[in-house]
């Protein structure tokens, strides 16, 4: 993390119901203090880390979304393999009309969906 120096980070939210997903959340977010401390990583990164983590409708959180439009044979591609390696009983047809819907909801024509506990900056704001 030190070196990479994210501005953002993607995992899981810490109240997910898959106790590993919850665990990655916890690595993350340590991977992150621990890079702030000079004498651990040498010259340590101090800025803020925005976290983002896949949606649940439960939780009142912003929405942010990114189109996925230019790789969205990728994720079909990866979506199949994860698909038949984890038996899921979701189609092809299903996930693209996921992709579908969270693309018209952020104006594109496929899109996925990432919750923050903040909401973004305004660009043009001072």
């Amino acid at each position: 993390m030190a070196a990479f120096r994210p501005d953002a980070v993607i995992t899981w939210d810490p109240w997910d119901v898959h106790p590993d997903h919850r665990a990655t959340h916890q690595a993350v977010l340590s991977a992150l203090k621990l890079c702030r401390i000079p004498k651990l990583v040498g010259e340590a990164h101090r800025k803020p880390v925005r976290f983002y983590h896949y949606p649940r409708r439960e939780l009142a959180r912003p929405w942010v979304y990114v189109d996925t439009t230019p790789t969205q044979e990728v994720a079909e591609a990866v979506f199949q393999f994860y698909r038949e390696f984890y038996r899921w009983p979701f189609t092809l047809e299903e996930f693209r009309a996921r992709r579908r819907l969270q693309g018209l909801e952020a104006g594109v024509r496929f899109a996925e969906a990432f919750q923050t506990d903040t909401p973004p900056a305004w660009p043009g704001l001072p």
